[in-house]
């Protein structure tokens, strides 16, 4: 994500660790870098964050849980199909469409 930063003196017109600045404005690719440069007394443009999160990694979700045999009869095909994907319960051998089949199977746990 590109950032505009502020030079420390404003008339600056140069190149600061591979950013290019004019009168004391530049425009960083990095995130990292502007991070680096802001704790050296560079500023980014007003209603920028000064940091973005670093880590890549995907949010823990809590597994889902297997509602009970009344809940299940009540909730649409599409929906349970949706469900037997998330708890990795295989649906082969059921037919298209048969939401008893699906029920049975997510209740056996997959065997």
């Amino acid at each position: 994500m590109k950032r505009m930063l502020y030079h420390p003196i404003p008339e600056f017109t140069g190149k600061i660790c591979g950013v290019d600045f004019s009168d004391g404005v530049g425009v960083c690719d990095s995130d990292f870098l502007a991070g680096v440069l802001c704790a050296k007394g560079f500023a980014l443009a007003p209603d920028e964050p000064v940091f973005t999160e670093l880590s890549t990694a995907e949010p823990v979700r809590e597994p889902p849980v297997l509602p009970d045999t009344s809940e299940l009869e009540e909730m649409p095909i599409d929906d349970l199909v949706k469900l037997a994907h998330e708890l990795d319960v295989p649906l082969s051998g059921i037919r298209r469409g048969d939401k008893s089949g699906v029920i049975e199977r997510l209740l056996a746990g997959g065997s």
